[in-house]
């Protein structure tokens, strides 16, 4: 009786019911999808009044700052205005 009660809890826990893993995967017939937990990803809105010093799009960032994206692909802050 007890090997059984301890082939039941081995089970229980290897079906991942006390898992606490921040990734999921959950498996379709046509693909595979992955889930993770971690915080939103800020997406820059382009400034359309606004262009850079070779007419680069400028961007809006998560705390207001304004910046175009060099050739080598850097940002580059412009100066607040006073």
């Amino acid at each position: 009786m007890r090997k059984i009660l301890i082939i039941v809890i081995a089970l229980f826990l290897s079906t991942g019911v006390f898992a606490q893993g921040g990734n999921k995967t959950t498996t379709t017939k046509s693909k595979t999808e992955k889930t993770t937990k971690s915080k939103t990803k800020f997406v820059a809105e382009i400034d359309t009044h606004i262009k850079g010093p070779n007419h680069e799009d400028v961007y809006t960032g998560p705390k207001g700052g304004k910046y175009y994206m060099t050739k080598d692909g850097k940002k580059k802050y412009l100066p607040k205005k006073k």
